[in-house]
């Protein structure tokens, strides 16, 4: 047992750097963070009303309303709220929330590149991925909760994908159209391009 924890371990001893330094009692002045956690605040709200897939923002548009989340991914909305309130603080929530990103994706690329190259090489490619430029900008500059999210079903729905067409087993199409699904949920042009990649 704890040989096979010990990669995982390793990871997330590796990656603690980058998943740490989100951590703050203030907001991370990304460019978007502000929007999806306002977005957040108005996904709370509609569900505090009753609308359990709500289409329309009411707090949006100066107290107007507008109909983002006809159009914006909700998943990871979803997953923040319900971590807004097991921490009581948005902030930690929304904090927890892109940590918890970084080292499912890690986690996700190891169970992926493992299937080919071994458990060391799947080690460096866990860590490689977190600290991947645009992984970090993601995260930390962009602040888009779509595209974290997206940082971890893809390798999930290769992996899947990939020990279906090896022994053609119902249970890992099902694992892989249900983790496609989740991803089209949380960044719809991270789904196009994988989608794309696949084919």
């Amino acid at each position: 047992m704890v040989k096979r924890l010990a990669p995982y371990i390793l990871i997330l001893f590796c990656v603690l750097p980058a998943i740490l330094a989100l951590y703050s009692d203030s907001v991370l002045g990304s460019a978007d963070n502000l929007a999806h956690l306002f977005r957040i605040v108005n996904l709370d709200y509609a569900l505090q009303q009753g609308y359990i897939w709500p289409r329309w923002a009411a707090l949006e548009g100066h107290g107007f309303g507008a109909p983002i989340f006809n159009f914006n991914y909700v998943l990871p909305y979803y997953i923040t709220v319900g971590f807004w309130h097991a921490t009581g603080s948005l902030i930690h929530g929304s904090q927890l929330y892109m940590m918890l990103t970084l080292v499912v994706s890690a986690f996700a690329m190891y169970a992926f590149t493992a299937e080919f190259f071994g458990i060391g090489a799947a080690i460096v490619s866990a860590i490689a991925y977190v600290y991947f430029p645009y992984h970090l900008m993601t995260v930390y500059l962009y602040g888009s909760y779509g595209e974290a999210l997206a940082f971890v079903l893809v390798p999930f729905v290769l992996t899947f994908l990939y020990r279906f067409l090896c022994n053609h087993s119902t249970y890992y199409f099902l694992l892989a159209s249900f983790s496609l699904a989740l991803l089209v949920l949380s960044h719809n042009l991270s789904a196009i391009m994988a989608v794309a990649l696949m084919v």
